[in-house]
């Protein structure tokens, strides 16, 4: 994963829209296992994410792993997710490098009869997309992308990458951070 000041500060941004939303401290560090209110999750530990219960009463989060997986195993049945506010449209996000990335799972979703708008991205590795009766809006960005998944339907959003933000991207391999200005900020 590259080093520098420009990489350093885009994962910083996400840190302190997870402190913002009130899940900064130990969680910033930790690996962090359920999702008990909306807002932003950013954790550095190289374990990530790997959820097991998001409380009822959540609607929308963007989680953000600077080196871990991102893991939601139970949570996702019967239940609509939206990005957070501040989470640019991204719904998962993981900066993992997988040493073998079209086999080996950066992101892994297993969900059953949910929907899910906004951007799954893990550009260093594979996205294991699991269950049935599923609608995702938005897109899946990964080095590979595996479904093991019945009915279940992909609706590319193509606004989820334009409008008056700033585009990052995080250039494989080196997730060197590329800034790009869609002209209208």
């Amino acid at each position: 994963v590259a080093t520098g000041a420009a990489n350093d500060a885009y994962w910083n941004v996400w840190r302190q829209k997870a402190i913002d939303d009130g899940h900064g401290g130990g969680l910033l560090t930790s690996k962090i296992t359920s999702i008990p209110s909306n807002g932003v999750y950013y954790t550095s530990h190289n374990d990530g994410f790997s959820i097991g219960s998001i409380a009822p009463s959540v609607t929308n989060f963007t989680l953000v792993a600077r080196r871990g997986d991102v893991i939601v195993g139970s949570g996702l049945v019967n239940r609509t997710i939206d990005p957070d506010a501040d989470g640019d449209n991204i719904l998962m996000l993981t900066g993992k490098v997988e040493s073998t990335k079209c086999s080996d799972p950066a992101m892994e979703i297993s969900a059953n009869q949910a929907t899910l708008n906004g951007i799954l991205w893990a550009p260093g590795g594979q996205i294991v997309f699991s269950g049935q009766h599923n609608t995702v809006n938005g897109s899946l960005v990964g080095y590979s992308i595996r479904l093991n998944a019945s009915d279940t339907t992909i609706h590319y959003d193509s606004t989820l990458f334009t409008g008056s933000q700033q585009i990052v991207l995080l250039n494989y391999p080196l997730f060197e951070v590329i800034v790009v200005d869609d002209g209208s900020t």
